[in-house]
């Protein structure tokens, strides 16, 4: 029973304390004069990334090597099958915008990258090098084309105000959101990871199943609230480009900085399948973007199939 307290009570922390984080950071953001894109594509990417970010940290160093590894990749295929497929079903998303197009290109890039290291079999201190050097290039190229495009050092915060109308205004306000997310993260992180390492042992099952199922689905759920959020505002744009942007953070920043200061060993059964789940489905929204320039209400409901016989397949 303990388990289950720790597994359920560490996710709800991570939601709540990534809530937080994401909302004090977007409001220091505004309060530096950046614009609505990178916000958009870092803050509230990263906030929505971070309890993967602790989570596979917390795992590395908890010697559950399939959980950290499993709980980006598993991500990332939630991200693209549930998080973009279920809202579709009740609100279809444009996608046909130069913008998106282009940062699913860089995904989708990023994911060969990632998917070539992860088949060394072992993720050691240069491949977080290398991972983390990808989202540096990144963040760097977004805030440069951010500045070219400022006009009069006023930016249209409109595309984003869902995200921050619970954000605070004031100084100490922010600080206080800041330093609850900074603080709660990782003690979600320590109890859902230790809930689930436990659960794992005790039903026989692998640290990296559990990793790609219960730990992948509890920490896209800010995803999914963020996606839902956009859509029903009827900001495809941002609701798409909140997904790649986050897939984005969890190969490249999250995995990044676990292999940097921890090394983690890749489950086969990862190797074998998942990651190839995951490119697969990648160049399948690739595909639905290019061809049909739409998430619609049909590609929704087979997105989201897809990805519940992705998870029947792994507990079968």
């Amino acid at each position: 029973m303990l388990e289950y307290i720790q597994l359920i009570g560490g996710l709800i922390l991570l939601l709540i304390a990534g809530d937080a984080l994401v909302s004090g950071a977007a409001s220091l953001a505004i309060k530096f004069k950046l614009s609505p894109l990178l916000i958009g594509l870092t803050i509230i990417a990263f906030g929505t990334s971070a309890p993967e970010l602790f989570v596979s940290l917390k795992a590395a160093f908890n010697e559950a090597p399939g959980i950290a590894i499993g709980n980006v990749v598993g991500s990332n295929i939630a991200n693209i099958l549930l998080v973009l497929g279920l809202p579709a079903i009740f609100y279809s998303m444009n996608a046909d915008n130069a913008e998106v197009r282009k940062n699913m290109k860089i995904v989708l890039f990023a994911s060969l990258i990632f998917a070539i290291l992860v088949l060394t079999g072992n993720l050691v201190w240069w491949h977080g090098v290398i991972l983390f050097s990808g989202i540096v290039l990144f963040l760097y190229t977004e805030a440069k084309g951010s500045h070219n495009k400022r006009k009069n050092g006023e930016f249209d915060y409109s595309e984003i105000e869902g995200e921050l109308d619970a954000a605070p205004k004031r100084g100490w306000k922010i600080a206080l959101f800041l330093i609850f997310g900074l603080i709660g993260l990782p003690f979600g992180a320590h109890f859902l990871v230790e809930g689930a390492s436990h659960i794992a042992s005790d039903f026989g099952i692998s640290d990296a199943t559990i990793g790609l199922t219960v730990v992948a689905l509890g920490t896209s759920l800010p995803e999914l609230a963020a996606v839902f959020s956009s859509v029903r505002r009827k900001e495809s744009d941002l609701a798409i480009g909140n997904i790649l942007g986050s897939n984005l953070f969890n190969m490249l920043a999250v995995m990044g900085l676990t292999a940097l200061v921890h090394d983690v060993a890749v489950d086969a059964t990862i190797l074998n399948y998942d990651i190839w789940i995951m490119l697969g489905v990648t160049v399948l929204l690739l595909l639905i973007i290019l061809f049909l320039k739409k998430i619609s209400r049909l590609t929704g409901i087979i997105l989201s199939a897809l990805y519940f016989l992705y998870i029947f397949t792994l507990l079968a």
